[in-house]
């Protein structure tokens, strides 16, 4: 694929689309592995990119690897961050102020600037994950492109015959080719990943059920949850295609949003969370563990789609303020297995006190503890309560699904953003509700008001 600073989203998708169905009926060879590839053009002068970012969401489990990806152009790549790795060795600072997913590893490249113009191309081992894409970051003006996966390049290990791309409806998933796992660990031998097997067994678990909002029961909880404004979409360098507000993230504000964003508190609602639930009816998402065939996004005409290929809630947590040092992030995958969802297709996130938490948190876990919820007959996970916020990201929801946060209103500024809510109005039932239960005094308390 060769990325153009004009190019949007869709015309960039709608390209490979033409090329690749045409493979979708080919079978997987055994012996084979997938690479991925994507030219960007450096020119010298404004209209260059400056830096990237590659972002890999949803593995199939703790033990997957991501070598670092090849980059023939100027600058170095970095790992910003591996947080399956840091989770198995007990760092959760992934969950500080913006924050990164605990199920994702993010590379990045700056310093891109050239003497002439020439191009560059940015390759390595298809992941088995749910989402990857590639954000160029455009320095004059501050704009940004972010290319989906489907429009990556996709050749086979042996040479440079072109293969399926993975993320292109009905095409083989990189969970088909069974010997991709070797391969990726031959190029990622320093990629220990561990993690304990409760990890293990609950990013796999997840089923790709999927249920239809019903507004007659929808009601909102007492926390405002916001869409973010394209001003600070630039400024947090979320994922959006260029010149809109990001529909791949909602958000909670904390007390502690307001000490480094400033002012925020005199446009939006900024809370201290301390004891609460959240209450999430489950979008159908991509399990890259066990799906063999990518069934591509929801429509009327695909009701076999996915929503959104990952979804996710994090508890984040404000710079200079305490660290619980606890597991922050639960994603669909961990709300879909055995036991944590209704009939209905509903599941709840908890939150207490950090030190709450703790104490029933099992050592060496890189998950959140659960409880019981008596009165609706299902587990929980407990969250550390956030200091900055609470972050839900949404990873290439449909453009049909009416719970994409593509629904809930753009704004300009962060000055406006208390027109951009999501809620029963403008997601229906598929508004996660966030209620803070302040008369709470412990964990059996929280447990039963639930209902």
């Amino acid at each position: 694929m060769f990325v153009t600073p004009s190019m949007s989203y869709s015309l960039v998708a709608l390209c490979v689309v033409s090329r690749v169905l045409e493979s979708v009926a080919l079978p997987v060879p055994a012996a084979m592995c997938i690479r991925y590839s994507i030219t960007v053009p450096l020119a010298h002068g404004p209209q260059s990119p400056d830096s990237f970012i590659l972002r890999v969401y949803g593995l199939a489990d703790v033990d997957a690897q991501v070598p670092a990806p090849s980059w023939d152009g100027p600058g170095v790549i970095d790992k910003i961050d591996n947080n399956y790795a840091k989770a198995a060795a007990g760092n959760f600072e992934g969950a500080i102020e913006n924050g990164m997913d605990q199920y994702a590893v993010y590379f990045a490249a700056r310093n891109l600037s050239v003497e002439q113009s020439r191009n560059a191309t940015l390759s390595g081992w298809w992941p088995t994950a749910s989402y990857v894409s590639l954000q160029l970051r455009y320095p004059y003006p501050s704009t940004f492109l972010t290319v989906p996966a489907s429009s990556f390049d996709t050749l086979m290990s042996t040479g440079s015959s072109s293969a399926p791309n993975p993320f292109i409806q009905g095409n083989p998933t990189v969970a088909s080719y069974g010997s991709q796992a070797r391969c990726i660990s031959s190029s990622a031998r320093d990629e220990t990943q561990g993690g304990s097997p409760d990890t293990r067994q609950e990013l796999r678990a997840g089923t790709a059920a999927s249920f239809s909002p019903t507004s007659a029961s929808c009601a909102d909880g007492n926390t405002l949850l916001y869409r973010m404004s394209h001003d600070l979409t630039v400024l947090s360098m979320a994922d959006s295609p260029t010149g809109e507000c990001s529909a791949d993230y909602l958000f909670s504000p904390a007390y502690g949003m307001a000490l480094t964003q400033s002012n925020i508190q005199n446009y939006v609602n900024v809370y201290n969370f301390s004891w609460g639930v959240i209450r999430i009816k489950v979008p159908a998402v991509f399990n890259s563990a066990v799906e063999e065939v990518y069934q591509g996004s929801w429509s009327d005409s695909n009701f076999g789609g996915y929503d959104v290929n990952y979804f996710s809630v994090s508890a984040n947590t404000a710079k200079d303020l305490p660290d619980p040092s606890l597991p922050f992030t639960v994603n669909a995958l961990m709300l879909q297995a055995g036991g944590m969802m209704t009939a209905e297709g509903m599941s709840y996130v908890l939150f207490a006190p950090s030190e709450v938490v703790h104490s029933i948190a099992r050592a060496n876990s890189t998950v959140p503890p659960k409880l019981f919820l008596p009165r609706v007959g299902v587990m929980a996970y407990v969250l550390a309560a956030p200091s900055y916020a609470f972050m839900f990201r949404y990873k290439e929801p449909s453009d049909d699904w009416s719970g994409s946060p593509s629904n809930v209103p753009c704004m300009s500024t962060l000055m406006e953003m208390n027109a951009s809510v999501a809620n029963c109005t403008t997601l229906g039932n598929w508004a996660p509700q966030i209620t803070r239960l302040d008369e709470v005094g412990n964990l059996q308390e929280l447990a039963d008001s639930v209902k």
